[in-house]
């Protein structure tokens, strides 16, 4: 008993002492003058119907168990989750190895966490660069709060073979590979057909356009670069009457850190406009950059809040010398707004609901008026390991795996969390998946509503209130936020020292 005692007592000394190394070496790399290594709120999203090809795990690998690769990996990723896991005080004593680093990685993970997350290094550097692989550009979804099951395009990715083609958000999907959309919507097995046909690298589409012309299409995915918007316009009195000056509409769909110069230039031309309202729709934006979402408040909020606290990040309390504060940083060419419309949504996650959490205390509830429907809740976010590891210029650059463990929590300066649950919107209405972006969309009809009357006005919905409205019965096909992994926030080393 003596002699297990101290082996005991000596694994754990030999566990703190290696522990202390791995954590000395982390903030050796902490302290590199890079963007690349970077702590992120979300595992990366499934790519549902836009894309051909999905994130899976390649469970075929038969790899000798000693091999040196595979042994190292498995030792790295005992560390991450003894000492940088949110919950590393929980985790499994042991987890069984086969070879297989997903599955390792899921063995460690506590019931409570639905957010940590894994990928290929090809995948997370293509996320960097705002790249998407076998992709045909568009995102589909079912109006289903207004009772209809059929199938729209939500948005459209510019320059993508879809966009290309002339397909725009609010065309209806009549028919795919040969066939009828309606019939496969009406069984699991005509769901499953719905989801291969979408999947083939090509393929024949049929929409019906909201002038109720149809459009067959043979389109190829291909691999595509994005922007950080959707869309972006300017509101005047001929597009909505009543209004006495300029409101801006920015559809911002990611916070990248590599094209801030595209929001720049955006709200440049909000300013040049006199725009003395902004419009922010974030209702299918997963997050991103917090260099992107520092550049984006900073364009937004008034210089009255410059140099005070935007939000707080804590860590587990083998970690608590890592606690950061982030500070508003108010850029000279702000529209200084004491107001901000917010649309949300189910996919509106990790940064996009820490610039809601961080404005409700900044600008003020009453001052932080948002529609549509609750937010994704990710209140927690993720450094961001890379194995093999890169050199210090280029950390990521050599990656097969990147692992990304929940390893923090953030609040804003009143000390308040984004729920789980989410946050609920001031008005719910229902995403409007028929029209197009502008004055007509419903959600940003309510907000233009408000400013002109102090109301959200006839939108249209099944409710516009604190209730979110009944869902009808049927067969509902996925979308990006309902994949593990939705949701994301990278930060630059030096805002976590």
């Amino acid at each position: 008993m003596k002699l297990q005692y101290f082996i005991s007592k000596y694994i754990k000394i030999l566990h703190f002492v290696l522990s202390q190394l791995f954590l000395q070496a982390f903030r050796k790399l902490l302290t590199m003058k890079t963007e690349f290594f970077d702590h992120i709120f979300l595992p990366l999203a499934f790519l549902s119907v836009i894309s051909t090809a999905g994130c899976n795990k390649n469970t075929s690998e038969e790899v000798d168990p000693e091999d040196t690769y595979y042994s190292t990996g498995k030792a790295y990723l005992d560390e991450v989750f003894n000492t940088y896991y949110w919950w590393y005080d929980q985790v499994p004593e042991s987890v069984a190895w086969n070879k297989d680093f997903y599955d390792y990685f899921d063995g460690y993970l506590v019931p409570q966490d639905r957010w940590s997350w894994m990928e290929t290094g090809d995948e997370w550097r293509d996320s960097q660069t705002g790249t998407v692989s076998g992709s045909f550009g568009a995102s589909f979804a079912q109006p289903i709060d207004y009772g209809d099951y059929n199938i729209y395009v939500r948005y459209v990715y510019l320059n993508s073979p879809m966009y290309n083609a002339g397909v725009r958000r609010g065309w209806r999907l009549d028919g795919i590979g040969g066939y009828q959309v309606r019939d496969l919507l009406r069984t699991e097995e005509g769901i499953d057909t719905l989801y291969e046909e979408m999947y083939k690298s090509s393929n024949e589409y049929v929409f019906s356009s909201p002038d109720s012309t149809s459009h067959t299409l043979n389109l190829t995915a291909s691999r595509i670069s994005t922007h950080t918007y959707l869309d972006f316009q300017v509101f005047t009195s001929e597009d909505y009457p009543g209004l006495t000056g300029s409101v801006g509409y920015f559809n911002y769909w990611t916070f990248v850190s590599s094209m801030t110069d595209e929001v720049k230039a955006v709200f440049s031309q909000f300013k040049s406009a006199g725009a003395q309202d902004l419009i922010l729709d974030l209702r299918y934006n997963p997050g991103g950059s917090t260099d992107a979402l520092d550049t984006l408040v900073s364009l937004i909020v008034p210089k009255s809040l410059d140099g005070e606290i935007f939000s707080v990040m804590t860590h587990n309390d083998l970690l608590s010398e890592l606690d950061d504060v982030e500070n508003y940083s108010v850029s000279d060419a702000t529209l200084s707004l004491k107001r901000l419309f917010v649309i949300t949504g189910g996919g509106t996650a990790s940064a996009s609901e820490v610039l809601i959490s961080g404005l409700r205390d900044g600008l003020g509830k009453a001052n932080l008026i948002t529609v549509g429907d609750t937010t994704y809740g990710k209140p927690n976010g993720m450094y961001v390991f890379a194995y093999p590891e890169g050199t210090e210029e280029d950390y990521y650059a050599n990656a097969d795996y990147v692992f990304m463990p929940i390893c923090f929590y953030t609040c804003n300066r009143a000390g308040e969390q984004i729920p789980d649950s989410g946050f609920a919107p001031m008005c719910y209405v229902a995403d409007d998946v028929y029209h197009d972006w502008g004055a007509d969309e419903r959600l940003i009809s309510s907000c233009l509503s408000y400013i002109v009357t102090g109301s959200f006005g006839d939108t249209k919905s099944s409710t516009c209130g604190d209730r979110k409205p009944r869902q009808a019965e049927g067969y509902r096909i996925s979308v990006e936020e309902d994949s593990p992994g939705y949701g994301r926030l990278i930060a630059r080393p030096e805002q976590v020292r």
